[in-house]
């Protein structure tokens, strides 16, 4: 449809703007909630059919992005109040003088500011502060603005946190293509707790996307210097310390701790570390939310008859992801992983193991998925964290919203985040569970041929070729001149590759020696067609492996399996091939050789029950009228 695109962009726009409007006052009631879930999950779908078009340009991309961020920046902390929070460690720095660290808001030494309306909105007032040094940093600037109305210190805090975001989405547009950019700059959880809600995790984009920068172009000391910065502002990003200095070396652990000591001394006293730790270890006992293993496990254990596991589960989750660190470092060594895919590998680890997931707490791993989203195998795995969290944003039925709702969000986000990581598995493990099909397959053909039949000078043609597995098989074993031809490409080989219509093959009579059709006929519009050109362009041999059938039940499991294998190995480029999904029978195929001239030399069959599979060997008739 014309201007779809531009459409589908208006839209988005629309539903940003119901998100900002439905969550404009804290206490929203269930009615206004539910409206903001239905506005955000309709703006991820557009999102989703966005990045699958991939007709964005960057500008519009980028331009799009910060437009989205502008609708939702003058939201107060309507969804999260963290931001009172943020305030009233800036006040408490910038007008008292007093470390944010030392006392709890409700401690009766700060009794004269608990008239303060900041204060009334403060949750967990009797922990002590657990935001890191550069947090706070950022805080106290904005609590210089005090003077002139809470509201005056939330706007420059967001400022700054959202002007760290938008600076590493900037960056980021320099290292990956548009299409992949636009999952992370529109997607309505990445705008909503930035912009909206400007977590902390904002600024943590910048710093984590400026550190891959880095890391790329061997600058030692901005990387060690944005990997302190980050772990400063959130603490997670130490744990990428060991897998950062195996890449850049010391000196960037020599720059981070130069950086590190800047920033902590200004805030160091002997209360700070127990205070900062007490806090911690009651956020992982107490606290649980969207954390669907966690809540899986708990479940399983209750449905056991175990009771109430939570005060052990917590603990044992944290040690399970530093043993996961030491397993993830262990590979990394070996295989020589990609910066990025580490900094994805260990968040995505940290999340599994944790108890507590906030929507916002994504942020920094849908900032990195941009960087392996164009892969295969990356692309469901982008999918299934950005699935989750879109669906995510729903979880704040909580606070106010239909009693089911919360947990409809959390089992809906995991259960879907279950599916497509399980697809993504599938596409990463396929292509040598192919290659290892494919060697079968070459040793079934290779069993019914005569000896020393295929050699270094022998042309084979892999007609058909799909992936191409076995085609490579043949050359790397023989020798052999292998060329591949199909109707659509998803050849994984480096053998070359030749598209046709499915009708002419565009080679001279007699081209091939060997001709291979596995698996291909029963896909074929015309199979009558591609067996007459076949033989035309081959003068020894042909091969055709097909699936056959003795029973009707046979028939209708094949289609099913043919239509579920082809789904996952080509994406749906085989879909139009289905229309002509056709299986017949050993007697019918055999009725079709002798009717078009060809003579079955050899005869090999296996899998009498689930999968029946037939191999003949042909010889191609004398005389072809093309």
């Amino acid at each position: 449809m014309i201007g779809s695109s531009r459409v589908q962009q208006v839209l988005l726009v629309a539903m940003f703007l119901g998100m900002a409007f439905c969550a404009r006052t804290p206490d929203a009631g269930a009615g206004w909630r539910t409206a903001y879930v239905l506005c955000a999950v309709a703006a991820g779908i557009i999102v989703f059919i966005q990045w699958q078009s991939g007709n964005a340009s960057m500008r519009k991309v980028i331009v799009v992005g910060i437009l989205l961020r502008v609708i939702v920046f003058p939201l107060t902390p309507t969804l999260s109040d963290d931001g009172y929070r943020y305030v009233w460690d800036g006040m408490l720095q910038a007008q008292e003088g007093i470390n944010p660290y030392h006392y709890t808001p409700s401690d009766s030494e700060l009794s004269h500011l608990h008239d303060d309306p900041v204060f009334e909105n403060i949750n967990s007032g009797e922990y002590f502060s657990v935001y890191p040094p550069v947090s706070q940093v950022v805080f106290a600037l904005g609590g210089l603005m005090y003077p002139l109305g809470w509201l005056a210190s939330w706007y420059l805090i967001k400022l700054l946190m959202v002007g760290g975001e938008v600076l590493g989405l900037l960056l980021l547009s320099r290292m990956v293509r548009p299409r992949e950019l636009l999952l992370y700059a529109w997607h309505p959880l990445v705008v909503m707790e930035t912009a909206g809600q400007a977590h902390t995790e904002s600024l943590a984009v910048g710093l984590l996307v400026l550190m891959v920068w880095a890391i790329r172009r061997t600058r030692k000391g901005t990387t060690g210097s944005a990997l302190s910065a980050a772990g400063w502002l959130k603490l997670l990003p130490f744990a990428f310390t060991p897998f950062v200095v195996r890449r850049i070396g010391w000196k960037a652990a020599v720059a981070g701790l130069v950086v590190s000591v800047a920033l902590a001394a200004p805030y160091t006293a002997s209360y700070v570390i127990p205070h900062v730790r007490e806090s911690l270890n009651l956020y992982v006992r107490l606290f649980e939310f969207n954390s669907g293993p966690y809540l899986a496990m708990k479940g399983i254990s209750a449905g056991l008859g175990l009771g109430d596991v939570s005060k052990i589960l917590g603990p044992v989750l944290q040690w399970t992801f530093v043993g996961l660190l030491f397993v993830t470092f262990f590979l990394d060594w070996k295989r020589g992983w990609s910066i990025e895919k580490v900094l994805i590998v260990v968040l995505s680890l940290f999340f599994l193991c944790a108890t507590t997931i906030h929507p916002w707490y994504l942020v920094p791993l849908l900032a990195l998925l941009p960087f392996v989203s164009e892969r295969k195998t990356g692309r469901w795995f982008a999918i299934a964290w950005s699935v989750l969290g879109v669906i995510s944003l729903a979880t704040y039925w909580r606070y106010s919203g239909p009693p089911w709702g919360y947990a409809l969000a959390v089992w809906t986000g995991w259960i879907l985040w279950t599916g497509f990581m399980l697809i993504a598995f599938i596409k990463a493990t396929l292509p040598s569970l192919m290659r290892r099909r494919a060697q079968e397959k070459w040793r079934w053909i290779q069993s019914q041929l005569p000896p020393l039949q295929l050699g270094r000078y022998s042309r084979v043609l892999d007609l058909g070729a799909g992936e191409g597995f076995v085609g490579e098989a043949i050359e790397n074993e023989t020798g052999a001149q292998v060329l591949l031809a199909d109707v659509v490409d998803f050849n994984e080989t480096d053998l070359p590759l030749t598209l046709y219509t499915g009708c002419s093959l565009p080679f001279e009579d007699e081209r091939f020696d060997t001709t291979l059709l596995v698996f291909v006929l029963h896909h074929a519009e015309n199979a009558e067609q591609v067996l007459l050109e076949a033989a035309r362009a081959t003068s020894r041999r042909i091969v055709v492996v097909e699936s056959v059938y003795s029973a009707t039940w046979q028939h209708r499991l094949l289609d099913r399996l043919d239509r579920l294998a082809n789904a996952l190995r080509s994406s749906d480029k085989m879909a139009d091939q289905e229309e002509y999904l056709h299986f017949r029978t050993d007697a019918e195929w055999r009725s079709t050789f002798s009717r078009l001239g060809f003579t079955v030399k050899q005869f090999s069959e296996k899998g009498r029950w689930i999968h029946q599979q037939v191999l003949y060997v042909l010889q191609p008739p004398k005389h072809q009228v093309n």
